[in-house]
C-alpha cells in the first residue's frame, strides 16, 4: 500500500467522522432532555402537581438546554 493509499484512507476516515458528529451530538442531545423532561414530569405528576405547572416545568428544561448546545456546536 502506497503513500496515496494511506492518505486517501486518513481522509475518508477522517470525513465521515466528522459528517457524522454533528447528527450524532444533536441526537443525543435530544435524547438526554427528553429524558430528563419525562422524568421531572413523572415527579411533578407524583406529587399531584397542576398540568400547567407540568407543561411549564418541561417546557423550560427544554429551552434551556437546547439551544445551548446548538449555539456550542457553532462555536
Amino acid at each position: 500500500m502506497s503513500a496515496l493509499d494511506l492518505a486517501r484512507w486518513q481522509f475518508g476516515i477522517t470525513t465521515v467522522y466528522h459528517f457524522l458528529f454533528v447528527p450524532l451530538t444533536l441526537g443525543m442531545s435530544l435524547i438526554v432532555f427528553a429524558g430528563a423532561s419525562q422524568f421531572t414530569a413523572v415527579g411533578l405528576f407524583g406529587s399531584n402537581a397542576n398540568p400547567w405547572t407540568i407543561i411549564a416545568t418541561t417546557a423550560i428544561i427544554w429551552y434551556d438546554g437546547t439551544p445551548s448546545n446548538v449555539v456550542s456546536l457553532n462555536r
